[in-house]
């Protein structure tokens, strides 16, 4: 709805990932012409570390 309703975002210079990371009112889109493959692996594998050795949960219980 967000890339319908703006004129200067165009849905195809964006990934939809079949599994959100976290369901929340915060987004990160970053435009595929930027050429960050590189840094979306390294970024991702760090995400999928955070998740595996539970440091994301510890991080979120800590604020509660």
């Amino acid at each position: 709805m967000v890339v319908e309703s703006e004129s200067t975002l165009h849905l195809e210079e964006f990934s939809i990932l079949p599994v959100p990371f976290k369901r929340d009112a915060k987004y990160l889109a970053i435009l595929k012409s930027l050429g960050m493959q590189d840094f979306l692996n390294e970024f991702n594998a760090a995400l999928k570390k955070g998740q595996e050795t539970g440091v994301f949960d510890k991080i979120i219980n800590s604020y509660y």
